[in-house]
């Protein structure tokens, strides 16, 4: 696979999950008077799930910013795809536990 097409579909990707974080930044945020929610505030687990979010907006603007000043060379592609692997872990991490904090705050 070329370059540009690696960092096409990267770029894409990057768009997108930034997307989607806000939208689970939203959904989490809406109720913050739930249990869950509430246990997390007290045990100071909330500034790490910030934290988090911050580090993989961040790093997705990276990779976002590296897929337009991508050339030929193994180097860049190569930059470009370790971050597409630790994005794809860190929004599937704030994932599991914005959905945990979703249904925990929704049961009764």
């Amino acid at each position: 696979m070329e370059a540009d097409t690696i960092a096409s579909i990267v770029s894409a990707f990057s768009v997108t999950m930034v997307g989607f974080l806000a939208v689970i930044f939203v959904i989490v945020y809406s109720n913050p008077l739930g249990r869950v929610f509430q246990k997390y505030k007290e045990k100071g687990y909330l500034p790490s799930l910030v934290y988090v979010y911050y580090i993989t907006i961040v790093l997705l603007f990276l990779n976002y910013c590296i897929t337009l000043f991508v050339v030929k060379s193994a180097v860049y592609v190569a930059l470009i795809i370790s971050f597409s692997i630790a994005n794809v872990f860190q929004v599937l991490l704030i994932s599991f536990i914005s959905v945990r904090l979703y249904i925990s705050n929704t049961e009764k």
